[in-house]
């Protein structure tokens, strides 16, 4: 087993076909389907199921992807770190978190970061999505942690999570039933405005179900929104991670929109030379493995919740 062909494993895993590996590891398809091959075979198992999709990892694949990641974070931090004379200070990352996921990720990143990576001194900006992009562009941030709409091809990722209709309680009943786009349309919102992501990703979802979504006020304050539909005088589109703690706490009623699934992703800005790039990569690949993890305990709690009704105390 080497270096670089868990760099290719793992980069053909996290896109999900070789061809997208291929230009993620900067090398040739035909390279990293051959050093794919040869990690296979000295390990005696297939990593990955080739379909007309792509490629999905098999179970001995998702075992491996665990070990790969850490071993290429620790390398990538020994590459950065120990060329650097002693009591140098830390490689600063600031990574900006939208506002929504932030309240469930914050601490666990920050506390994986300082154990797996501790030459790295993580910055959290909590913002909203369209905010997180501006200073991505205007050089204040390293990266952003964003979302993606479900790709059909990628249906049965598991960390991707539900996009719900947010409520209030309304006769004691904290779910209700699924939700179609056209019913949708006819509920008065309060949302972000156009500039945040779940926004947009609402819009281009309604935009192909050929209805207009009844906006009926925008505030770009996350906690503000919440507070408004608990109390009864706002209805609102959320991921599960966004709401799931006021859920828990009988606060809210939900209702799953039909067909709208979204993933985390990593969105990196220009690299501050070799030793930042090599830390930016180490951080990139934990942020978005434990976001990844925090989206799809989201999803399964809010699944369980769905299958019992009220969330247990």
């Amino acid at each position: 087993m080497q270096l670089h062909q868990l760099r290719y494993f793992v980069a053909v895993a996290q896109n999900g076909s070789f061809s997208k590996g291929a230009l993620r590891a900067g090398v040739a398809q035909s390279a990293v389907s051959l050093q794919i091959h040869r990690l296979e075979e000295s390990l005696g198992v297939a990593l990955f199921e080739r379909t007309v999709h792509g490629a999905e990892l098999t179970p001995a694949g998702r075992r491996l992807m665990g070990y790969a990641t850490a071993i290429l974070d620790q390398v990538s931090l020994a590459e950065a770190m120990v060329p650097q004379p002693e009591g140098t200070r830390k490689i600063a990352i600031r990574l900006g978190v939208p506002s929504g996921i932030a309240q469930l990720l914050s601490v666990p990143l920050l506390r994986d970061i300082r154990d797996t990576l501790p030459g790295i001194d993580l910055k959290i900006v909590e913002a909203l999505s369209g905010d997180l992009q501006d200073q991505m562009a205007d050089g204040k941030l390293d990266m952003a942690l964003l979302f993606q709409l479900r790709d059909k091809q990628a249906a049965s990722d598991d960390s991707f999570e539900s996009a719900y209709l947010v409520q209030a309680i309304g006769n004691g009943k904290a779910l209700g039933p699924p939700v179609t786009m056209n019913e949708l349309a006819t509920i008065p919102l309060t949302m972000p405005g156009s500039r945040h992501q779940i926004r947009r990703l609402l819009n281009e979802k309604a935009s192909r179900a050929h209805v207009t979504l009844n906006i009926q006020a925008e505030l770009d304050a996350h906690a503000r929104i919440l507070q408004l539909v608990a109390s009864g005088k706002a209805n609102a589109v959320m991921i599960a991670s966004s709401f799931l703690q006021e859920w828990h706490a009988h606060r809210l009623s939900v209702r799953k929109i039909e067909d709208f699934r979204v993933k985390p992703v990593i969105a990196t800005a220009r690299s501050k030379g070799t030793v930042g790039s090599r830390a930016t990569e180490a951080v990139r690949r934990r942020v978005e493995m434990l976001a990844q993890s925090v989206s799809a305990e989201s999803a399964r709690l809010s699944s369980m919740y769905l299958a019992s009704g009220y969330p247990e105390s």
